[in-house]
């Protein structure tokens, strides 16, 4: 059995501050084409917030892979997409999906969770890899 958590936190102020210096460009850094057809851009209170989740829960999920991000490990190689519950789910694609891959035994089973909270002026998510 494997077990691995990361956690992040990020303060909205320094997502909203980066969106401002770079706009559309820091959103195509950031999010899939998957998650950029999913995010709502009017909304300005909204937007800084939601961008800061993901990118908190993406930071987590880095870090539950044990490698952050290097080792070719991006942004866009982690997904965060609300499923219909609007529950954040992580879907895996490049190099952390072949790091993952890499972690499982065979005939194993794997479950990556991905929890995201807003407080204020923080946004902090929780992610968790269990394969057994």
């Amino acid at each position: 059995m494997y077990f691995s958590q990361g956690i992040d936190i990020v303060e909205t102020k320094r997502i909203k501050k980066v969106i401002s210096l770079y706009g559309k460009k820091f959103f195509n850094k950031i999010l899939s084409e998957k998650e950029l057809l999913n995010f709502n851009y009017s909304n300005t209170k909204k937007r800084n917030e939601k961008l800061s989740g993901i990118f908190a829960a993406k930071e987590a999920v880095s870090k539950a892979l044990g490698f952050g991000f290097r080792n070719g490990v991006t942004y866009k190689n982690i997904e965060i997409i609300n499923n219909k519950f609007n529950k954040p789910e992580i879907n895996l694609v490049g190099r952390s999906k072949k790091i993952l891959t890499g972690l499982k035994k065979k005939n194993s089973k794997v479950l990556v969770s991905v929890s995201i909270s807003h407080e204020k002026n923080y946004a902090l998510s929780v992610a968790s890899i269990l394969i057994y």
